[in-house]
C-alpha cells in the first residue's frame, strides 16, 4: 500500500492510500512498537499528509529505536523531519 501511494498515482488517490495506511497500520504499530519499518512508513505518510501528531509519534518511536544512529540515510532523516516546527 505504501509503495502504491508513493508511485505515480494522482494526488487525491495518493492521499487516500496514505490515510488508509495510517488507519490500518495503527493497531499493528501499537502492538509491535519495535517494528522500525512500520514506523518509517507511518512517519512518511504522516509527513505527506501533514499529520503532525502521527508524524511526531512515529518520530519518537524511531528515535527510541536509535534511528538517528542508523547507517541508512533515509532512516536517519525521517525522525528529523517528523519534529514539529515552531512558528
Amino acid at each position: 500500500m505504501y509503495r502504491e501511494a508513493q508511485s505515480g498515482t494522482d494526488g487525491a488517490k495518493q492521499r487516500k492510500l496514505l490515510q488508509e495506511l495510517l488507519d490500518r497500520s495503527a493497531p499493528f504499530a501499537k502492538a509491535h512498537p519495535e517494528q522500525t519499518a512500520v514506523w518509517l512508513m507511518r512517519a512518511g505518510a504522516a509527513l505527506a499528509l501533514d499529520r503532525s501528531h502521527d508524524g511526531w509519534e512515529a518520530g519518537q518511536k524511531l528515535l527510541a529505536q536509535g534511528a538517528l544512529d542508523s547507517k541508512d540515510n533515509d532512516t536517519r532523516q525521517i525522525p528529523r523531519q517528523s519534529r514539529p516546527t515552531r512558528r
